[in-house]
């Protein structure tokens, strides 16, 4: 990311900030927030497309960011998820019994 995105992503929050204490019409704070999503979206779509671009001559850089995005997250619902799945087989085991 650029420096000029990371001042928008801080002008962000500190219009946040302003909107929870009443300082800062809910309004204005959306166009922020909306302008903000937008630039990210294209920076991270700029990002993919020269990692794609460029993959023959940095295979490292690639596959950095391939490895990355593959790792699991601990994520509640997730495990939420699982745990149901688990007592459904036990519940199955029981009666098949």
């Amino acid at each position: 990311m650029n420096k000029e995105l990371l001042d928008k992503l801080k002008h962000k929050n500190e219009a946040y900030r302003g909107w929870k204490q009443g300082q800062v019409a809910w309004e204005e704070y959306r166009e922020i927030v909306q302008a903000t999503k937008d630039q990210v979206r294209k920076a991270k779509a700029l990002i993919d497309l020269n990692l794609a671009r460029d993959v023959k001559g940095n295979k490292k850089s690639f596959y950095r960011y391939i490895s990355d995005k593959r790792k699991m997250r601990e994520n509640v619902g997730y495990n939420k998820v699982t745990a149901l799945v688990d007592k459904g087989r036990k519940t199955d085991i029981i009666y098949l019994e």
